[in-house]
């Protein structure tokens, strides 16, 4: 981990005008392909490699950040990246999925793959991942940089068309509710949206009237224990919607990118904002963590534990975990926060994501293309390599 002192609001404004901006790539049909009685079901053609074998090896690398992990119903480690595509790891071996091996294909941009903003690179939005899921039937999910949702049967990815278009509804039963909490959901980057699908269509929802702004996007989606979803946003502001009540957290002169939404073992909501800190919601009184803990601890310089945060978790031990954009990984034991650089022998500058397996171990995606975990006193990588390859 390579510890930054840039701007990390200057990070955070250009890393957000990476997912924010509004471009549509076309993707060929088959209809004749289907196999499935999903009607808005088509086989994606990334481009005229489609069949190209995937590449298989025995390390986990990519050359850009992690942005999204995540564990199947078969033992199956998923890991998307910020612009070289999809790994799976099967206990045995990683195998590397591309536009060229079928990912829908997108948009190309020239954008900086990582932290150093002085260093970019073309990027095909194709293979930018960032959500991974699975269904009840053991497909996987997922939602590439231009906001395309495909699905993967362990054979091929084909892209999913939303169905129709409705609004956010505030009227549901609970038992509507509690199926509904059951249902894929994704976020969307380009406007104050998202998908739902139900096991049989993929419909777009936009947010109920007046809720934000059209122009404003879904930059975190999040489930908690009580049943309610939460969605961070670019510009909007930070919502709790329970089915029945659509409500904003955040204050109107508070308003910053909210990057992850996180429910710890008490209950406590925990809310970031790249403009103002990290903040948590106890019943209904909203704190901000940052300044508090500031406060508090003198010790701790007031730019290093302010804006940036992207990823949240809790480890076995009740310890929070919070991963940044260009400063590091920090843990909080509850009284102590505690930071890990480079310093520490570990190559992080970003830690995009935080991922907690069923075994409830917790993994780092980093921004140097590769994932870490903690065994409570050095790092180790996933892959079981001593060095970045």
């Amino acid at each position: 981990m390579q510890k930054v002192y840039l701007n990390s609001q200057i990070y955070l404004l250009l890393f957000s005008v990476i997912f924010t901006t509004s471009c549509s790539s076309q993707i060929s049909e088959n209809k004749s392909a289907q196999s499935e009685p999903i009607t808005n079901e088509i086989l994606s053609k990334g481009n005229d490699s489609i069949n190209t074998p995937p590449r298989i090896d025995s390390v986990l690398q990519f050359s850009v950040m992690i942005t999204s992990m995540f564990e199947d119903s078969k033992g199956n480690f998923w890991f998307g990246s910020h612009g070289d595509g999809l790994c799976r790891y099967d206990g045995k071996q990683f195998t590397y999925f591309t536009v060229k091996q079928g990912l829908p294909n997108g948009t190309v941009r020239e954008i900086a793959p990582g932290p150093d903003w002085s260093k970019t690179r073309k990027i095909n939005a194709g293979n930018q991942i960032g959500s991974i899921q699975e269904d009840k039937n053991g497909n996987i999910w997922l939602k590439n940089g231009d906001n395309i949702i495909s699905k993967f049967d362990g054979q091929a990815f084909r892209t999913i068309h939303p169905d129709k278009e409705s609004t956010l509804l505030t009227n549901r039963s609970n038992k509507e509710w509690k199926t509904e909490l059951d249902y894929l959901w994704f976020g969307s980057w380009y406007e104050l949206g998202l998908y739902r699908y139900d096991g049989n269509k993929l419909v777009h929802l936009t947010f109920p009237h007046p809720y934000g702004s059209n122009d404003d996007g879904v930059s975190e989606l999040y489930k908690d224990n009580e049943g309610n979803i939460w969605f961070g946003t670019m510009e909007s502001g930070t919502f709790r919607y329970d089915g029945k009540s659509f409500t904003r957290i955040t204050e109107d002169d508070e308003i910053g990118v909210c990057r992850s939404v996180f429910q710890d073992n008490t209950g406590r909501i925990w809310i970031t904002n790249n403009r103002f800190g990290l903040y948590y919601l106890e019943g209904d009184s909203l704190t901000n963590f940052t300044k508090e803990y500031l406060y508090n601890n003198k010790d701790l310089k007031s730019n290093e534990f302010k804006t940036g945060i992207q990823s949240i978790e809790q480890d076995k031990n009740g310890d929070l975990w919070f991963g940044t954009f260009g400063n590091g990984l920090w843990r909080y034991d509850g009284k102590k926060l505690t930071h890990y650089t480079i310093d520490n022998s570990l190559p992080i500058v970003t830690v995009k994501t935080i991922y907690k397996d069923k075994s409830g171990k917790l993994w780092f995606g980093i921004g140097e293309g590769t994932v870490y975990g903690f065994n409570g006193k050095s790092f180790y990588r996933f892959d079981g390599k001593e060095s970045i390859k």
